[in-house]
């Protein structure tokens, strides 16, 4: 369910956001900001309580919005009351009507974080910026599936969706999603992880996400900051089961150059992010 905030500042934040895009504003852009935290679960799936990192920086819109948001969920039994991380993505599209409409679109839930139990980096380098794409200022997300081995060398990668931050002709954006994904997919093959000391699985699906932003070396967006983009279409990796590419739809919640699996040991929710 998608809330409308009557809320001015909160508008008026996500409208500039999405008015620093290089065109009108149109009804496929988006604006987006991730916020962190922490949640506790029963082990009956109550949500037993949550916060939000730093809300001094978040605007009240927003915190309305997951408030409204967090008073449905429910997750999944477990076998104990459980702690673990929140990272939510908060958007905010232009309807039809001209109105703006503010939700939670998507979330990750992470087990806290221990000694030997999640994969890290061992090798990783940072694509370079295809200079076609700096030249003409485009930039965007890319969010990688890797095929891992169990010692940590990637045996496969997949481009599962790319975000612009600019808005063109479809042909275009296809061009320019293709040309920041090959350069981020040719530069993950080389990259190697350190496994858990104790992992569920033979070999993992990582989701890592990769930004490209024209205006670097300029600071990152502050917390609490609207940022415009244009969602890409999500296809999931050809090697996963059905069951387990729904996850990867929520890769708008996940923090640049993280490591994400597929699968995780932390609560999964058995509501919608929006019910009421």
């Amino acid at each position: 369910m998608r809330y409308i905030l009557s809320l001015a500042a909160c508008l008026l934040l996500a409208s500039s956001a999405l008015a620093g895009t290089r065109t009108p504003l149109p009804t496929n852009a988006e604006a987006s900001q991730l916020v962190t935290g922490t949640i506790e679960v029963g082990a009956d799936g109550t949500l037993l309580h949550y916060a939000v990192d730093h809300p001094e920086k978040l605007d009240e819109g927003v915190l309305h919005v997951i408030d409204l948001s967090a008073a449905g969920w429910r997750f999944k039994p477990m076998v104990a009351t459980e702690k673990a991380t929140m990272s939510l993505s908060i958007h905010a599209s232009k309807d039809e009507s001209g109105h703006y409409r503010t939700w939670v679109d998507s979330a990750d839930f992470e087990p806290l974080p221990a000694q030997g139990v999640f994969w890290s980096w061992a090798k990783s380098t940072t694509p370079d910026y295809p200079s076609e794409a700096l030249q003409a200022g485009v930039g965007g997300t890319v969010y990688l599936s890797l095929h891992v081995a169990r010692d940590g060398t990637v045996a496969d990668v997949f481009v599962s969706r790319v975000d612009l931050d600019t808005e063109d002709k479809p042909v275009t954006m296809d061009h320019w999603r293709s040309v920041l994904g090959d350069v981020s997919a040719k530069v993950a093959r080389s990259w190697r992880f350190r496994p858990p000391t104790n992992p569920l699985d033979e070999a993992v699906t990582l989701t890592v996400p990769v930004t490209f932003s024209p205006d670097w070396p300029q600071p990152k967006p502050r917390y609490g900051q609207w940022t415009g983009y244009f969602p890409g279409p999500f296809v999931p990796a050809p090697w996963l089961p059905a069951p387990e590419t729904s996850s990867l739809r929520n890769a708008s919640a996940l923090a640049a150059n993280g490591i994400y699996p597929v699968k995780h040991n932390g609560p999964e929710l058995a509501t919608p992010l929006g019910a009421n």
